[in-house]
């Protein structure tokens, strides 16, 4: 078998990762759009709604943790804290949001 160098591509994995960056872009946005149209319902909506098209892409982004920096790790952290604040109704600045996150079980 020969090597043909033009059918080869090179892949580059570096903490640069836009990846991170567009996720949360858009996670943000769903959570934006889940606050607009549906602040009245019931907590138990709001968190199915969330688990059902935020919560995916969430778990999608974790396989690229290994790879991020603390900074973009928070970025995550804090697009399901806001999440946490939305569903539970609960925006007081004493609130604990690692309570509020283990009370919704999106804890691992």
């Amino acid at each position: 078998m020969q090597f043909n160098p033009d059918k080869c591509e090179v892949l580059r994995v570096t903490k640069g990762s836009h990846h991170i960056g567009t996720v949360t872009k858009k996670a943000k946005n769903i959570n934006a759009f889940l606050s607009r149209n549906i602040s009245s319902c019931p907590s138990k909506f709001k968190a199915q709604c969330y688990t059902t098209l935020v919560g995916p892409l969430m778990e999608y982004t974790c396989i690229t943790w290994d790879s991020v920096t603390q900074k973009q790790i928070r970025e995550l952290e804090m697009v399901q804290g806001r999440a946490a604040h939305f569903v539970t109704g609960d925006y007081r600045a004493i609130s604990s949001v690692t309570q509020m996150l283990e009370t919704l079980q999106w804890t691992e």
